[in-house]
C-alpha cells in the first residue's frame, strides 16, 4: 500500500475542488492507495472526506491538543459508542498543548508516509507560522517529497 500525508489549510470552503481534483489524479493513476490525514477542522477534515469518496484507504492522525479539530472528531471523542468520522483507522496522539501537539502530529504523519506530503496551503508563498507550512518544512527535513497546491491566489 503506497501512502500520502495530506495537510491543508484551515481557511477552506465547504467544497474546495483542488483538492478533490489533486486527490483523484494521485489515485487515478494508481500512484497512492492510502491516505494520511490530521483531523483538524477545514482542509483535513475536507480532504479526509474527498480521500473516502474517491476509494482510499484513510488513516487518520488525531493531535493530543483537540482545540482544533474537525467537529466531527470533537464529539467523537467525547462520546462512547460513535463510530470514527470520515476514516479507515485513527490513532490518537499523547495529550499535550498547543503547537507541540501539533509538531508531533505532523511528525506522525510524515512518517507513515512512503510517498511523501501532498500540501494545501491557502495561499501560494508559505506563512511562516501555519500548520501546513511546519508539515512542509518537516517533510523537506525527512527527505520526503512535497507536492504543494495553493487554494488561494
Amino acid at each position: 500500500m503506497t501512502t500520502i500525508a495530506i495537510t491543508a489549510t484551515r481557511n477552506v470552503s465547504a467544497s474546495e475542488p483542488r483538492i478533490h481534483q489533486a486527490l483523484y489524479v494521485i489515485h487515478s493513476q494508481g500512484l497512492v492507495d492510502r491516505a494520511i490525514v490530521g483531523a483538524a477542522r477545514g482542509g483535513d477534515c475536507l480532504a479526509a472526506v474527498d480521500a473516502l469518496a474517491l476509494g482510499f484507504t484513510v488513516h487518520t492522525v488525531v493531535p493530543g491538543d483537540w482545540g482544533q479539530l474537525c467537529p466531527h472528531w470533537s464529539v467523537f471523542l467525547r462520546t462512547v459508542g460513535m463510530e470514527a468520522p470520515h476514516t479507515t483507522t485513527y490513532e490518537l496522539m499523547k495529550r499535550e498543548a498547543g503547537s507541540v501537539a501539533y509538531r508531533h502530529r505532523n511528525e506522525r504523519m510524515v512518517v507513515l508516509a512512503d510517498a511523501g506530503l501532498l500540501a494545501f496551503p491557502d495561499r501560494g508563498p508559505q506563512v511562516p507560522y501555519s500548520g501546513v507550512t511546519m508539515t512542509i518544512n518537516i517533510a523537506h527535513r525527512m527527505g520526503k517529497p512535497v507536492q504543494s497546491v495553493s487554494l488561494h491566489e
